[in-house]
């Protein structure tokens, strides 16, 4: 409930247990992961990048009663700076790529290169957890249970005159432990589908680099057909200025004309 609503994530944690903020492993704690990028894990011999990535998304974070509020905001913010890397990231390949298919940075559009180039920062992100209702079952610890949610994203990005948005989702499990004493949770364990996770965002990810792309062509081609017709009416235009030099010529023979018979 308080990750679907503006409620306090403490009010539904019991006062009557020691709460760690720092041991994964203690009984009473509140687990929920990083779902960042930017943490940096040993990477094994046999693990591939992507793997690598997701374990990073996975990272546990402790929270306790006193820093449990800011659980929604941290994941809200998590997921909109590692969608962001991302997209950086392709963005950087896909300049390389371009330049390499043009064989040099001189023959690749200077303007779209630009574009691409800039920036980016979201404007804007929402997230959603909906409940499934239907699939909670019993946790593997005494007076447990497991919440299967679907958790959203969907995060706003300016680029030039328009605002494109890229939709997130993944699942997911929210694991409580009651306190027989006062009914409130006494451990709490959060985990997403990181390796879904990324494989959405970074689905995202492409589609957002190739719909910048096609904007940016687009937004080019246009100012180009329009300096065409401004540079076409104004060699119209000057195509038809002799017109008064050809009357100016005609009036002057006039005034030769009578100069002769004066």
């Amino acid at each position: 409930k308080p990750l679907l609503s503006g409620t306090s994530v403490n009010s539904f944690l019991s006062k009557s247990v020691f709460w760690s903020t720092e041991d994964p492993t203690a009984e009473h704690v509140v687990l929920f992961p990083s779902l960042s990028l930017e943490h940096h894990v040993t990477q094994p011999i046999d693990i591939n990048l992507k793997d690598l990535a997701a374990l990073n998304l996975a990272i546990p974070i402790c929270a306790s009663p006193e820093n449990s509020n800011f659980i929604p905001l941290k994941v809200l913010h998590n997921v909109q700076r590692s969608f962001q890397i991302l997209v950086d990231a392709r963005i950087r390949s896909t300049i390389a790529a371009l330049i390499s298919q043009h064989q040099g940075p001189q023959s690749a559009d200077p303007r779209l290169l630009e574009i691409l180039s800039t920036p980016l920062h979201p404007s804007a992100t929402v997230t959603t957890f909906r409940v499934r209702r239907d699939l909670v079952k019993p946790g593997l610890k005494f007076n447990s249970l497991i919440v299967p949610f679907i958790f959203e994203a969907v995060i706003d990005v300016p680029v030039l005159d328009k605002i494109m948005t890229a939709t997130i989702e993944t699942q997911g499990t929210i694991e409580g432990t009651l306190n027989a004493m006062d009914q409130l949770l006494c451990w709490v364990d959060i985990r997403f589908d990181t390796s879904e996770l990324l494989r959405v965002m970074m689905e995202q990810a492409r589609l957002m680099v190739k719909k910048i792309l096609v904007h940016g062509t687009e937004r080019i081609a246009k100012q180009y057909k329009t300096s065409m017709h401004h540079h076409h009416h104004h060699t119209f235009n000057n195509t038809s200025t002799p017109s008064s030099p050809v009357n100016g010529q005609h009036q002057l023979t006039k005034n030769e004309s009578s100069s002769r018979m004066a």
